[in-house]
């Protein structure tokens, strides 16, 4: 078993003799006073005398044995075991702090635990070379919601995807559809639902009147009602084994004080890093503001919405014409008639799509009708129907 220290000796060793160049380390890779060793390297300081007086014979003496005592492991990667055992040495570090804190009966932040945990197994530098990177885009991931896969090919595997809408026009109905179809598809998976509006009863029974879930899929979706701030959502979310989905109902309710635009900077923010962190999409139905009196929402719409359009993977909007009011003159004079209304249905506007939609490429962005009821809430099994906004942007 090679230790932190025994990884850094021979580092340290090897690149004294040459066989390592010191640009591919960083000293804080390094064990105790072997960090200063590697300082002086690369600062141009090759000559042994001067190493020897300026970090101590023994320092020296240790990695040049130590080089001498791989032998045939010499074709190892040394570099990596060194990142990863140093990663693993720190990583001990902090989980004994944070063991003595909940000893003491303290509070602490469980998403370090993710991400120590993540850091130590990775081993990785802190920054790649783009040579060792392959491209690509964020893998998008079936929802098993049919209309969702078929025109927009799922959602981002990690993200943050925005709801907004107006109040009453299914943005609940809309999560609980999704988190239900995400929970049937993957068996493995855990969905976490934060219902900051209703209490644990009210919101299963909107799950009873929306979806026919068996026991096992009901005990893969965990329920929270307690209002929560973005750091607390991802510091509970962090704890659930094989989370596979975050839904947030709603944003406003994240906000302890005030619903101010900084306010809601730091809720996309703090969410947005979160689902990187957790490497999970997470919905996040929002308010629209008062600027929005009917007629097709848009982005500009949602409450606050500098950042939510910046750091969102994903926007979506619901809207019903068939309960949108809007005065008369304003259709006339170039307002948006371009979803028709059809008695019961309504749409999913996909408004933004980091890195370009992945289905109907030439005509999106752009809406799907679905047939939609205020008690039951939005068909899972039609496919729906696509209609291009491309011209109204």
């Amino acid at each position: 078993m090679v230790t932190w220290l025994d990884a850094s000796e021979i580092v340290a060793g090897l690149i004294l003799n040459k066989k390592i160049s010191s640009n591919s380390v960083r000293p804080e890779m390094f064990f105790a006073d072997y960090a200063k060793l590697i300082q002086e390297i690369k600062e141009g300081n090759y000559e042994i005398e001067d190493l020897i007086e300026k970090c101590g014979l023994s320092i020296i003496q240790a990695s040049l044995d130590a080089a001498k005592s791989i032998n045939g492991l010499g074709d190892k990667n040394w570099i990596q075991i060194l990142e990863k055992t140093a990663n693993s040495y720190l990583a001990g570090q902090l989980m004994e702090k944070l063991g003595r804190r909940l000893q003491n009966g303290e509070d602490i932040d469980w998403s370090q635990l993710v991400f120590i945990t993540q850091k130590a197994q990775e081993g990785t530098p802190d920054f790649v070379p783009l040579s060792q990177v392959e491209g690509g885009s964020v893998p998008f991931i079936e929802t098993g919601w049919t209309a969702i896969d078929t025109h927009l090919g799922g959602l981002p595997s990690i993200g943050l995807i925005v709801v907004g809408g107006s109040p009453g026009i299914g943005k609940t109905s809309f999560m609980i559809t999704l988190s239900s179809l995400f929970a049937r598809k993957y068996t493995e998976k855990t969905v976490a639902i934060f219902s900051l509006e209703m209490v644990l009863p009210e919101i299963a029974h909107r799950y009873e009147n929306i979806a026919s879930l068996s026991q096992e899929v009901k005990d893969r979706i965990l329920l929270y009602d307690i209002p929560v701030s973005p750091e607390e959502c991802i510091n509970k979310a962090s704890t659930i084994s094989n989370l596979g989905l975050i839904c947030i109902d709603f944003a406003d309710l994240m906000i302890k004080g005030d619903t101010t635009e900084s306010a809601m900077a730091h809720i996309y923010r703090t969410l947005m890093i979160g689902a990187k962190q957790l490497g999970v999409p997470i919905l996040l139905l929002s308010q629209l503001n008062r600027n929005y009196f009917g007629n097709i929402p848009r982005p500009s719409h949602l409450r606050y919405t500098g950042l939510a359009e910046a750091l969102a993977w994903m926007i979506l909007m619901l809207y019903n014409p068939n309960m949108s009011f809007f005065k008369e003159e304003e259709m006339m004079e170039g307002g948006d008639n371009t979803l028709p209304i059809e008695e019961g249905r309504a749409y999913i506007i996909a408004w933004k799509c980091r890195g370009g939609f992945r289905q109907h490429i030439n005509d999106a962005p752009g809406a799907i009708s679905l047939p939609f009821s205020p008690s039951k809430g939005w068909s899972p099994n039609n496919p729906g129907k696509w209609f291009t906004l491309k011209k109204v942007l």
